[in-house]
C-alpha cells in the first residue's frame, strides 16, 4: 500500500513525521506545496535523501485545482516543479481532490501522472486521532493509497500513524511510496518470463 501525505512541508510537522516513518519503516509520496517548498528547501532535500518521493500538490493551498484555469494550473504546476528542486517529480494530485479531463490532459504535457487515493479519512475536518486511525485501518487492503495531510497544525497525524502503522506491519502490509507500489503492481501484472 502507498502513503500519501499532502500540503507540506512546514516546520512545525514534517520533520516529526519524517522521524515517525523512520521508526516504522515506511516511506510516503509527500505532495508539496510549491508556496510551502520554497520556504523549506531543505525540508524537500530531507524528504528526498530518506528515500521518500516528492509529489507537486500545486503552488498553494487554496483555491481547489479546479477552480484555476489551465493558464493558472500549467503556471501553479510548473512553479511548484521549480520549488521542488528534483527532476524524479512525476506525480501531481490537485487541491481539494477535484479534477476534469482538461486539467488531466494538461498535467499530462507536463509529464505528470494524476494521484488519487481510496482510504481518506478527511483528516483536515475530523480532528480526532482515533476515529482518524480507526477508519484507515477499516478500510485498507493491498494496493491502497492512503490519504492523510501535513501543514501548519497538523501534528496529530504524527498521532494517526503512530497507530496505524505498526498495526499495517502486524498485518504484513508494507507502506511504501506511489512509484514502488506502481511499480509491485506492474510486476504482478506482468510477471518476467
Amino acid at each position: 500500500m502507498a502513503l500519501t501525505l499532502d500540503d507540506g512541508p512546514t516546520a512545525d510537522v514534517t520533520p516529526g513525521l519524517l522521524e515517525c516513518l523512520k521508526r516504522h519503516g515506511a516511506k510516503a509520496t509527500m505532495f508539496c506545496v510549491g508556496e510551502r517548498a520554497k520556504l523549506h528547501p531543505e525540508l524537500i532535500t530531507r524528504i528526498v535523501r530518506e528515500g521518500h518521493e516528492v509529489g507537486n500538490h500545486g503552488y498553494q493551498e487554496c483555491p481547489p485545482a479546479i477552480k484555476l484555469t489551465l493558464q493558472e494550473l500549467e503556471e501553479s504546476v510548473k512553479s511548484t516543479q521549480e520549488a521542488l528542486l528534483t527532476a524524479d517529480c512525476v506525480w501531481y494530485r490537485p487541491a481539494s481532490g477535484w479534477f476534469n479531463q482538461s486539467m488531466i490532459q494538461c498535467i499530462k504535457r507536463h509529464g505528470f501522472k494524476l494521484a488519487l487515493g481510496d482510504v481518506y479519512p478527511h483528516d483536515p475536518h475530523i480532528y480526532h486521532v482515533g476515529l482518524n486511525a480507526t477508519y484507515i485501518l477499516q478500510k485498507v487492503e493491498p494496493g491502497s493509497i492512503i490519504i492523510l495531510h501535513d501543514g501548519y497544525g497538523r501534528k496529530r497525524t504524527i498521532d494517526i500513524l503512530e497507530k496505524v502503522l505498526p498495526e499495517l506491519v502486524r498485518r504484513g502490509y508494507c507502506v511504501v511510496t506511489l512509484s514502488e507500489l506502481e511499480e509491485i503492481e506492474r510486476k504482478e501484472r506482468f510477471p518476467p518470463i
